[in-house]
């Protein structure tokens, strides 16, 4: 197996290069945003820009998951899997799952962000405010060996065998 690495691109200037403490799983990746602040209303999807390209081992995967932050505020990640061929921007999928909008805020506090919500009839009781400076989701590397597929008329048996949902009892 070669040795893992990860090499990471910065593709716009104002980009974070992702970064994780040696104790953490995942890198966290941050979002560039066009504007001070950006409305994500209650089930829509947004796009976000990280102005960051990577190139890692054929054998790895980069995982996309949210981080416990952003899970507690109703941010879901849509977009999964990056392929070790992949070198375009990381584009990452964000989805608020809450049923209040989300506001990515470059000022979480002052009269920028005041008179944003007064233009925009928000009030900031009723909306989530999420600053553009933290990271918006993480990235796991997990081994991912190509393993030859074999079609077979018959599989091993196992303790489990066909039952699915539920049927392991826990």
């Amino acid at each position: 197996m070669e040795k893992p690495y990860l090499k990471i691109k910065r593709l716009e200037k104002k980009a974070i290069i992702p970064s994780k403490r040696s104790c953490d799983s995942g890198y966290d990746f941050y979002g560039i945003y066009q504007s001070d602040f950006v409305i994500l209303e209650p089930q829509k999807v947004l796009v976000v820009n990280t102005g960051i390209a990577t190139e890692f081992p054929q054998d790895w995967t980069m995982i996309i998951k949210e981080r416990s932050s952003t899970g507690k505020r109703t941010i879901a990640t849509r977009s999964g899997v990056i392929d070790s061929n992949y070198r375009g921007e990381y584009k990452i999928v964000i989805n608020n799952t809450g049923n209040k909008p989300i506001i990515f805020a470059k000022e979480i506090e002052g009269i920028n962000l005041e008179i944003f919500l007064e233009e925009n009839a928000l009030e900031k009781t009723k909306v989530i405010i999420y600053p553009q400076s933290k990271a918006i989701a993480q990235g796991i590397l997990v081994y991912t060996p190509h393993v030859e597929v074999e079609v077979v008329k018959v599989l091993n048996e196992s303790i489990r065998g066909e039952n699915g949902f539920g049927s392991s009892g826990k």
